[in-house]
């Protein structure tokens, strides 16, 4: 977790390779913290993360038992260690759990739909990767699902957090990283296109990590353009596993004109970024200089 603390405190030694060494130990060491200060809010999330997991294992169990119950281990290790990881980096980021008033709050069903989107992250790479395509499916538009419904559940019940803004793209750039990761090794996705997604996606983390450390802590919000490409993600996906699931080839049936459409998508939304970033340090640098 960015800790303005601790990047208060780095300010002061320089930027030097053991200063920014220290700021990462104090991020950490305030992560800590905050769960031991918010144990009960901790408690519920890791709670509520270990249910949905053995909901979907359960659910998931009768595609593998008992015909196939080496494949079901195969799925219960994925989905264990990728959850172990996931949860654990979630649970170091509760002190975002505060409101616009940086309140502490509990957690509420906004974040919930958000760490379901998390938690469902590991049992869909298997599932696409092992060819059991109609429940890959029915998950990922589960997944898609939340992430539509997380942001209106926030703004109807006024459950705005940082948590959650900060975790919703997140849950997206994972998400979306893991299904063409499996696209592409399942030969549905061109590798070029998988390439281009994963620019997108590093010039936004990079370019995010320097903006905060170049201007300070980032305010973020959902743009227009974020949503459409969003929808325009997911609906590509649905569309390639769907004709796949029909028994047609995609690359030969959609493939000239689906994939360019992406990577043009891709290339708009890096430009974007770019653009976006250069105009926040401008505007930034004029308010400091004035």
């Amino acid at each position: 977790m960015f800790s303005k603390q601790a990047l208060a405190r780095l300010d002061l030694r320089g930027r030097s390779a053991s200063a920014y060494l220290v700021y990462a130990k104090e991020c950490f060491q305030e992560s800590l913290e905050n769960m031991r200060r918010h144990r009960t809010i901790a408690a519920s999330l890791g709670s509520f993360s270990l249910g949905i997991q053995a909901t979907a294992l359960l659910a998931l169990s009768p595609l593998y038992l008992p015909s196939r119950g080496d494949a079901y281990l195969g799925l219960l290790v994925v989905t264990l260690l990728g959850n172990a990881v996931i949860v654990g980096w979630l649970l170091l980021h509760v002190g975002l759990m505060r409101d616009r008033n940086d309140a502490v709050v509990a957690l509420n069903l906004a974040n919930r739909l958000t760490i379901v989107r998390f938690v469902l992250i590991p049992p869909l790479l298997f599932l696409m990767l092992d060819n059991r395509l109609w429940p890959a499916l029915i998950v990922y538009i589960l997944l898609a699902g939340t992430d539509i419904i997380d942001g209106f559940v926030a703004r109807r019940r006024n459950e705005q957090t940082q948590f959650g803004v900060v975790m919703d793209p997140l849950a997206d750039v994972f998400s979306t990283a893991a299904v063409f990761a499996a696209l592409m090794l399942k030969n549905l996705v061109p590798l070029w296109v998988f390439i281009v997604l994963m620019l997108r996606y590093g010039t936004l983390i990079v370019g995010t990590t320097v903006l905060f450390f170049a201007v300070g802590p980032l305010t973020f919000r959902a743009t227009t353009v974020g949503k459409i490409v969003g929808v325009l993600q997911a609906s590509a996906v649905i569309i390639i596993v769907g004709v796949t699931l029909a028994g047609i080839d995609v690359k030969t049936a959609l493939g000239k004109f689906l994939f360019p459409f992406l990577g043009l998508i891709f290339c708009f939304v890096i430009i974007s970024q770019l653009v976006f970033g250069i105009g926040y340090v401008r505007k930034r640098t004029v308010k400091v200089g004035s």
